[in-house]
């Protein structure tokens, strides 16, 4: 699984540790990136973060990637 990710963004943060707590950390690679980024756009056509892609679907709200 992909997190795009900012570092600055408190949902990314919320993400990030439930990662850590659940034991998923080693599953999810951490992709530091900005709302323009072209890479996000191309998953994430409203260019939220944070946005978890995992196999062929891609969530883009923290409390729903969090469940």
């Amino acid at each position: 699984m992909k997190l795009y990710m900012s570092h600055t963004s408190p949902f990314a943060r919320k993400v990030r540790m439930t990662t850590r707590l659940t034991g998923l950390a080693d599953q999810v690679e951490e992709i530091c990136t900005t709302f323009e980024s072209a890479e996000l756009r191309e998953r994430n056509p409203l260019g939220k973060i944070p946005a978890l892609e995992a196999s062929d679907i891609t969530l883009f709200d923290s409390a729903l990637i969090c469940e």
